[in-house]
């Protein structure tokens, strides 16, 4: 993650955000997500170097917009019914609740169970040939 933040600083794609903060353990609006990732004032940062002076925290990181607008559009997805919906579709598909036993656990060869699904077409009506020119 270090070689990737110092490459995006060099290109230009990212800036470096300085963030002093008094009292973490008091502000409500700081939040620890990782060791090398904060939310403050509901924005992502990605923590580069983090020194101490008394009670106050300096942050030297950057904002990670790529990762909030991600988890926008989870949130989304989370909240559209029909998305929700085709994801856990897509989910029991991709990984059905079969459980795998092995007749001999010593061997190193699994067998999956074969999936088999139906597609339907989602086309209605047919399609006409396109209009003629004059």
């Amino acid at each position: 993650m270090k070689k990737e933040i110092q490459n995006a600083t060099r290109s230009g794609s990212a800036s470096l955000t300085i963030l002093k903060i008094m009292d973490l353990q008091h502000d409500p609006q700081f939040q620890r997500v990782e060791r090398t990732e904060i939310r403050y004032k509901g924005s992502l940062y990605d923590v580069i170097k983090e020194a101490q002076n008394g009670r106050t925290t300096i942050f030297y990181c950057i904002h990670d917009k790529w990762e909030e607008d991600l988890l926008a559009t989870m949130n989304a997805v989370n909240k559209n019914k029909f998305l929700l919906s085709l994801w856990q579709h897509l989910i029991k598909i991709a990984i059905p609740p079969i459980d795998v036993a092995f007749a001999n656990p010593i061997s190193n060869k699994v067998r999956f169970p074969q999936i088999t699904v139906k597609l339907h077409s989602v086309i209605e009506s047919k399609l006409s040939p396109p209009p003629e020119s004059a």
